[in-house]
């Protein structure tokens, strides 16, 4: 193998994708240097409940409402991954990862090994949000700027479909009709060829084509509503 490249150690990953609700969960993070400040960012950004475990702290890190971010100035222990769903291991003592990883499997913990993230259960993905839409990203070959490349240009899409997503989710959950004829107005609207006319300003008409007045005019409502 040439001398400027190296084997690839990834390989292609396999996710398995979940949305957490971010105010629900308790995350316990073990280190206090920059790459734990970034996940911790992302999660008080989200509203999460939030640990951090050091002997030393970056000045960043009290820079955050000590309600949802508490420091613990000390060295790692069983008893602080207790109460937490998720542990974020951002250190690079091999043997106290060692630890947490065969402490974090006993408990069934789902935990994250920056520094080596195959050795963990997972990886944090690259979310980009508009007012109605959060996209997640991650690539299958361990790329994470590649991530944030993907990330940035599927953001310039999200305000094209913001008000549109905003309009089908309130059909979606204030509607109530039928469940075949909701089933079929849920495919309809679902669908690129109603967004078409929805750009058109068009989609009212489009609507009393199929159905009658009284759902239309539910729509319609619901439409004013935005």
């Amino acid at each position: 193998m040439s001398e400027y490249f190296k084997e690839n150690i990834h390989g292609e990953l396999n996710y398995a994708p979940i949305t957490l609700f971010g105010e629900k969960i308790r995350i316990g993070v073990i280190g206090a240097g920059r790459g734990a400040l970034i996940k911790v960012r992302n999660f008080y950004n989200k509203g999460s409940n939030i640990e951090v475990l050091s002997l030393d702290f970056l000045a960043d890190f009290y820079k955050f409402n000590e309600n949802k971010v508490k420091l613990i100035k000390g060295s790692y222990n069983k008893d602080f991954i207790l109460d937490k769903h998720l542990i974020i291991i951002a250190i690079d003592d091999e043997s106290v990862i060692n630890k947490i990883k065969s402490d974090c499997e006993e408990l069934f913990k789902i935990y994250i090994n920056s520094s080596k993230f195959r050795e963990g259960m997972g990886v944090i993905p690259v979310t980009r949000e508009s007012e109605f839409i959060t996209v997640a990203v991650n690539t299958k070959v361990g790329n994470p700027r590649g991530s944030v490349m993907v990330a940035n240009s599927i953001t310039e899409s999200l305000q094209e479909f913001d008000e549109y997503i905003n309009l089908t989710g309130k059909i979606r959950n204030c509607l109530t009709l039928d469940k075949e004829i909701k089933d079929d107005l849920l495919k309809f609207i679902n669908s690129s060829d109603c967004k078409f006319f929805y750009s058109k300003n068009k989609i009212l008409e489009v609507f009393r084509l199929f159905y009658n007045d009284d759902i239309v005019s539910k729509i319609k409502s619901l439409r004013k509503e935005e």
